[in-house]
């Protein structure tokens, strides 16, 4: 059984000329790696580069705080080793939902672009069968 997404990609493949299915072929949904890789384009990337530098400090630093917080013996020590090792996963947390955002940001802007190429070709059609009507 289709879904009605299914038919209506079928509707609309038919209704477009060869150049323009294969124009519209290419606009599938990316995969999760194409997403990943897309939030290093654009015109804020230099904010991705600079906020992975930051994840992968902050991972480093996270590993560094564990073994300290392995290797100490007193309380104190181990509060202050433990609060630095949860603020610095919960930072890596907030960049790693950052960079979901983005991804979901760049889908949707496609499937936008992809709303208007399928409502400017519904309106070519319409303009060219009132056009023939009118003969």
């Amino acid at each position: 059984m289709e879904t009605k997404e299914n038919n209506i990609d079928d509707l609309i493949r038919k209704s477009l000329s060869e150049e323009e299915a294969k124009f519209y072929s290419e606009l599938d949904e990316p995969s999760i790696w194409e997403s990943f890789t897309s939030i290093f384009k654009g015109r804020n990337r230099w904010i991705t580069y600079y906020s992975m530098l930051i994840v992968i400090g902050l991972t480093i630093f996270s590993v560094y705080a564990l073994l300290q917080f392995l290797n100490v013996e007193t309380i104190p020590e181990l509060i202050k080793w433990g609060a630095a090792m949860l603020a610095s996963f919960i930072s890596v947390g907030f960049l790693k939902i950052y960079y979901w955002m983005q991804m979901d940001k760049n889908v949707m802007m496609k499937e936008i672009k992809r709303l208007g190429l399928q409502l400017s070709l519904l309106l070519s059609r319409i303009e060219k069968n009132e056009t023939q009507e009118k003969k």
